[in-house]
């Protein structure tokens, strides 16, 4: 299977009669105003808060068979990486082309973890051979900015 591309957005709009999709308002960054609070983001029961920043989004892929006439089965996951490098948030989704030739996974997110200022990094993976393979990386900038 082959990924087509990935785009972070605020949010996308799939079309009922075509299936066609709108990304509306792509992400390349995010900037802080100087003293703006971040606040703890929602968690599973149990978990301990993560603090980050209240801002809605998602990232959408595009999936397709490498032959239209062969059916297609593997896992993907989407990491998010700090700008350190550390890995905050991990999507898994089965990418599965065994009735259509291709598709799309929306990851929706509800805010984003914030260890600092710097350049954040969507790297999306397939799994082939046993082995996650990264097909996109996608960066997102998060800086703090003085008025």
């Amino acid at each position: 299977m082959k990924h087509v591309w990935t785009i972070v957005c605020e949010r996308s709009i799939i079309d009922s009669q075509s299936n066609n999709i709108s990304l509306i308002n792509a992400l390349e960054q995010i900037q802080l105003m100087a003293g703006e609070e971040v606040q703890n983001l929602a968690t599973t029961p149990g978990e301990s808060p993560i603090r980050g920043i209240g801002v809605t989004f998602e990232v959408v892929t595009l999936w397709c068979r490498n032959d239209p006439n062969q059916p297609e089965s593997a896992p993907s996951q989407a990491l998010l990486l700090s700008p350190t490098g550390d890995e905050m948030v991990k999507n898994k989704m089965q990418i599965d082309l065994t009735n259509h030739q291709r598709m799309r996974v929306k990851w929706g997110f509800g805010g984003i973890p914030y260890s600092g200022d710097g350049r954040y990094l969507f790297v999306v993976q397939q799994e082939i051979a046993d082995q996650w393979q990264t097909v996109a990386e996608i960066p997102l900038d998060i800086n703090r900015v003085s008025i």
